[in-house]
């Protein structure tokens, strides 16, 4: 039963545990630590290396194998061995094995348990630690459980703000439920899983690269499964979305966003009627979009291409829409007749965003 201090601030006010050791190994067992409001419980914790002058290369050379049972702990005491964990704000309980050196490290069947109702559980492979920026990292999410609520809870430990704002509207999601993998660096993955909410599934493989200027670029492919677009965005009108998209782009922490997409919509529902077959390629941002858009639906035919640019303060608006079939009874646009069908050619080359500014010209033919 000891205590001891680092001149670095680490302090562990009790140290207690059955040790054994000799030449090769090191056995610590009922292995109970009290640091700094953390309290980690390890039922068996050893040090295995091939001669004392291993200690010299401790990352490298010393194996660790333990496990840790009902361990409360926080990032505030990892920061003293991984530096890039000292911007995070989290306590959490831990459960689970590991085994290797410091710099190639493994974790079984770990189970970590967070704010209100987060739970992870994962498998983990890191390489290149303890310089947590260029270590490789792989993980195996069997499962990862959390809400909007928890992911805010995580603070910046410098600024106590969260670190990550999410838009009221995400509430809708409510229980988030995530299984997939990880891999690659902070600064340059792959995110390969699928995504469970109240308002549908999401399946994901995307190369994700965070850069310094605060922006992320995205590559890869997107899906969605009966996704409810209407309750997220808080519009009526939409309901739920089912597609599969490539895209490439970028977006930063402020939900700006612009890229490129080839996507196949099978089902998008709007004003209470589900159109079927639509496809869409073309460049995009948050507030435009160049390209075509493709809907061969049993009720509606439409051809459209051009551009919509609502980024500036008078909107340009520059496309030709071919619209050989358009049931309005069906669509629910006309709730009075029994039939009402309509074709068209609309072109469109104006800008404005109103009467008053409005220039250019807009031609239609029946």
């Amino acid at each position: 039963n000891m205590s001891f201090a680092d001149k670095s601030g680490f302090a562990v006010e009790r140290f207690r545990s059955d040790i054994s050791l000799c030449s090769r190994f090191m056995l610590f067992e009922k292995l109970q630590i009290r640091s700094m409001g953390n309290s980690i419980n390890m039922p068996s914790f050893s040090m295995t290396y091939s001669t004392w002058s291993d200690m010299d290369d401790f990352l490298e050379k010393v194996k660790l194998n333990g496990n840790f049972e009902s361990t409360r702990a926080s990032t505030s005491l990892l920061s003293f061995f991984v530096p890039a964990l000292n911007k995070f704000d989290l306590n959490f309980t831990l459960d689970g094995a590991f085994k290797g050196t410091v710099s190639d490290f493994r974790v079984r069947n770990l189970e970590l348990l967070a704010a209100d109702s987060t739970r992870l559980f994962l498998n983990a492979n890191l390489t290149g630690l303890p310089n947590f920026n260029s270590t490789l990292i792989f993980l195996h999410i069997k499962d990862l459980t959390t809400n909007v609520s928890d992911i805010e809870s995580i603070r910046n430990n410098e600024t106590g703000l969260p670190l990550i704002n999410l838009p009221d509207k995400f509430y809708a999601l409510k229980r988030l439920n995530y299984s997939g993998t990880f891999t690659g660096f902070i600064s340059d993955f792959v995110a390969y899983g699928s995504l469970n909410s109240a308002i549908g599934k999401v399946f994901v493989d995307l190369s994700i690269k965070p850069n310094e200027s605060t922006m992320v670029n995205f590559d890869g492919r997107v899906s969605t499964t009966s996704f409810n677009l209407g309750r997220l965005i808080g519009n009526d009108i939409l309901g739920k979305t089912s597609m599969n998209a490539t895209i490439k782009g970028s977006t930063d922490y402020k939900s700006h966003f612009e890229g490129e997409t080839d996507a196949t919509i099978s089902s998008f529902e709007a004003n209470g009627y589900s159109y079927s077959n639509i496809d869409i390629s073309g460049k995009f941002s948050s507030k435009a979009f160049v390209g075509s858009l493709f809907l061969d639906d049993p009720n509606v035919k439409l051809n459209f291409m051009g551009k919509v640019d609502l980024s500036d303060s008078i909107p340009v608006f520059d496309f030709s829409a071919f619209v050989p079939k358009f049931d309005l009874v069906k669509l629910n646009f006309n709730k009075v007749d029994s039939i009402s069908l309509a074709s068209f050619l609309l072109t469109a080359k104006f800008t404005g965003s109103n009467l008053d500014n409005t220039r250019g010209e807009v031609k239609v033919v029946n």
